[in-house]
């Protein structure tokens, strides 16, 4: 049986995008395109989606006015909710709702794809798909959107995220201080990839002992401190990296930041662990040519600019 998403955007142009990406799901999946919530809340009255995947920002009735009559109607529908107007409030009314993803615009198509194919599925694991990006179920999601909560309260960060090696932002919590997320996490992505290389070449220089790092530590660390904001992040085993943003004011206690992070570290650490097979460390793979696409194409306006 063919399963069902309802796609509602009342942008035509990008509702087409949005359709005919959904359609690279392939023939087990029904795509059905509509470009308002009217039109959605009438085609539910005798059909029920699987899945919808919902603009926010509508004329009439927004996304999540939407998504909770919906919710009201097919309690097990999964929902997914598209902006590029987030903040505190829309996530919070988000997760009281249960929706399953909350993606921010703009975002690529395969990271849509991956959402929808994790929605879909049974599976409780965290896996990886064939293109590398990460797909996490909501359960391990709702723990790890805990975990970095509980951080914000312990150090009172303003942002807190998880992100991926490949730059893709998987979920975050708090204010995101009107910072481009895609971009602060392929810059991080990118730092971690340096770092890697770094290691590599110190360790042919002089061979470390592969136990000198004890299991329960991450094995890089990287701190930004700006003139503005300061920015902590770790990794989590060979695919995750979490990061959190100060805003700067007077000098931040870097050693108590680094206490609650290394709890955070190994809270992380046993969500993901606990639900996929560890993944042998290796950042130099074809991930870093994915950063090193989306480092060219942050910067390429820069470098023509130049004589």
């Amino acid at each position: 049986m063919q399963k069902h998403i309802l796609v509602v955007d009342d942008d035509e142009r990008v509702l087409r995008y949005l359709e005919q990406g959904l359609i690279g799901l392939g023939d087990e999946y029904k795509i059905v395109a509509l470009n308002s919530p009217e039109a959605a809340l009438e085609h539910i009255k005798n059909q029920k989606p699987d899945l919808v995947i919902s603009d926010l920002k509508m004329p009439n009735m927004d996304g999540i006015e939407l998504l909770k009559a919906i919710h009201e109607r097919h309690a097990d529908t999964r929902m997914v909710l598209m902006t590029a107007y987030g903040s505190d409030e829309v996530q919070e009314s988000a997760r009281k709702l249960g929706i399953y993803r909350f993606i921010t615009k703009p975002f690529r198509n395969e990271n849509l794809l991956n959402i929808a194919r994790s929605a879909l599925s049974n599976t409780s694991d965290i896996a990886i798909s064939s293109d590398g990006v990460l797909i996490i179920p909501d359960k391990s999601l709702t723990a790890i959107n805990d975990v970095l909560n509980k951080l914000r309260t312990d150090v009172r960060p303003e942002l807190a995220l998880m992100a991926d090696m490949s730059g893709h932002v998987i979920t975050h919590v708090g204010s995101s201080l009107g910072i481009d997320l895609n971009s602060l996490v392929v810059l991080v992505a990118g730092s971690f990839a340096t770092v890697s290389e770094l290691d590599r070449i110190f360790d042919k220089v002089s061979p470390y002992e592969k136990m000198a790092i004890p299991p329960d530590e991450p094995l890089y660390v990287t701190y930004q401190e700006g003139r503005n904001h300061d920015c902590y992040s770790a990794n989590v085993g060979s695919e995750l990296f979490f990061t959190v943003v100060f805003k700067r004011q007077g000098a931040n206690k870097v050693g108590m930041v680094w206490l609650y992070m290394r709890r955070t570290f190994r809270e992380l650490q046993d969500i993901i662990l606990t639900q996929s097979s560890q993944i042998p460390l290796d950042l130099r793979d074809n991930k870093e040519e994915t950063v090193r696409e989306e480092f060219s194409k942050l910067f390429s306006n820069e470098i023509t600019k130049k004589p």
